[in-house]
């Protein structure tokens, strides 16, 4: 296979195409405009051929000529050391400068279930030769920027043959690790979906009573879910498995996809170890002081009770 010397961190993602061919963009995505100056380092990255990655999945001639464009571009700085867990060039563990053009993108609130986090979303519209899409893109960081979670998710996306196999096969072969496989059971109608997980990251089935919430339209506050076709009322409405994020850092991919190849794509890298959920504070308010009559009725009748109680022999 050829391969072409492409710059880190100065590709457009713009309107970038579903399915692998987005994978594949993964690595040549904007990273270096998101970060300060001070630890990093001028690489480049070897990609494969780009005209030769569209031919394999048909993409327009466009696409290969903006691919071309990026390699005539100066070489970037990122930072070194960085997690290997990745969406479009943000990795989980770098700091993310909200002065940066790429936090620009974003729009960010405290994060209601995390507490000392922030919780950030943008939309994206897209198109490839198979029809129109939005992608939807969400990321958490920590108060010093520090990225914990980031999010991409596409829908519709377009499948046929075996991309879905081929797209996880290619993130196996750029991750280093084969994954672990989740398929939506036969009985589950005529939807297909795949769930294939890499690194610390676990995925634990949902509770009963959270999946009932769910089904009657209400939120849950149950750090981040994942299902197969990426609508949680449908899914717990379906009785469609759902799941929450844990354990640590790690990398999630999931498609799902009707009889006519039209479906979803989401991916995302997630460290779950560094945040926790957001609990309930309690005030805490001083207890009232005991009335002259309460403390009267300890001296005459709980006390005497309690010494009585102490001095008997225990079986």
């Amino acid at each position: 296979m050829r391969s072409l010397i492409v710059p880190l961190g100065l590709y457009s993602c713009g309107a970038s195409c579903a399915g692998i061919s987005l994978l594949l963009l993964v690595s040549i995505c904007p990273i270096s405009c998101a970060f300060g100056a001070s630890n990093v380092a001028p690489v480049v990255a070897i990609v494969p051929s780009a005209v030769q990655e569209a031919q394999h999945r048909g993409e327009p001639s466009k696409g290969r000529t903006e691919l071309a464009q990026a390699a005539s571009r100066p070489a970037p700085r990122t930072i070194t050391g960085s997690s290997p867990y990745a969406v479009e060039g943000l990795h989980l563990g770098v700091r993310l400068s909200k002065a940066s053009d790429e936090y620009g993108k974003f729009r960010c609130v405290p994060s209601e279930q995390f507490a000392g986090h922030t919780w950030c979303t943008r939309q994206q519209p897209g198109s490839e030769s198979r029809g129109k899409f939005e992608a939807t893109y969400s990321l958490l960081h920590a108060a010093d920027g520090t990225i914990v979670y980031v999010n991409r998710f596409q829908a519709p996306a377009y499948w046929t043959g075996n991309e879905v196999d081929d797209d996880i096969q290619r993130q196996a072969k750029k991750i280093g690790t084969e994954p672990n496989i989740l398929k939506l059971p036969a009985h589950s109608g005529p939807t297909k979906g795949t769930i294939a997980t890499w690194g610390k990251l676990n995925l634990q089935l949902l509770d009963p009573t959270s999946i009932a919430a769910l089904a009657e339209g209400r939120s849950v506050k149950k750090g981040l879910l994942v299902d197969y076709i990426g609508d949680f009322t449908r899914s717990a409405r379906a009785g469609l498995p759902i799941y929450q994020i844990s354990g640590g850092a790690g990398f999630g991919w999931i498609a799902s996809y009707d009889a006519n190849g039209r479906g979803t794509l989401r991916f995302f890298a997630a460290d779950a170890s560094a945040f926790t959920e957001r609990q309930q504070q309690v005030p805490n308010v001083a207890a009232p002081l005991p009335s002259q009559e309460d403390r009267q009725r300890w001296k005459t009748k709980a006390i005497p009770a309690l010494r009585s109680q102490a001095l008997q022999p225990r079986p």
